[in-house]
């Protein structure tokens, strides 16, 4: 009975991932570890969730846990990706354009987040966060391309509502 529900479970999460409904999809993911934590196809399906939607250190534990209950799955190629000196630059790159961010240096940010998507054009963070910016600066124009490609990425994203209303 447990596993039939689990595998529900995944077919639902693959369908809204399909579907390009990551948030849901993270939402569903919990719902079944909640049943069986143990699950390692589970487990690998939310760390990937986690990783395109820029939740670094929770991909990481996860993909952690998925290899420590199988030592031979999936996450360890995803945790030799985010291990990597790829993945520590494009990190870099990340920190910097949250403190670009955060420090109102806007243009400094555009270029670092346009750039992480020119490399990882999966994630979905920095579509959010160019939006944002250009919706702050009254540039609703290109603020509008980045929310439609935000809802091309993961149409259940919570800050799209809040953005779509400055739409025009």
């Amino acid at each position: 009975m447990t596993e039939e529900l689990i595998y529900k479970y995944k077919i639902i999460s693959l369908d809204y991932i399909k579907n390009r409904n990551i948030t849901l999809a993270i939402k569903t993911l919990v719902e079944g570890l909640e049943i069986n934590n143990k699950d390692v196809d589970l487990l690998n399906i939310l760390g990937l969730c986690f990783y395109k939607k820029c939740m670094f250190n929770e991909a990481k534990i996860v993909f952690e846990r998925s290899l420590s209950i199988t030592a031979r799955n999936k996450a360890k190629r995803y945790l030799d990706y985010i291990n990597s000196d790829n993945f520590k630059l494009l990190l870099v790159d990340y920190n910097e354009g949250i403190k670009a961010l955060k420090n109102r240096e806007l243009n400094k940010a555009k270029i670092l987040f346009e750039d992480i998507i020119k490399r990882e054009n999966e994630l979905i963070e920095p579509y959010c966060i160019l939006t944002e910016i250009y919706i702050y600066e009254n540039k609703y124009e290109e603020a509008k391309a980045w929310l439609e490609i935000l809802m091309e990425k993961d149409i259940g994203n919570e800050k799209i509502l809040t953005y779509i209303k400055y739409k025009k």
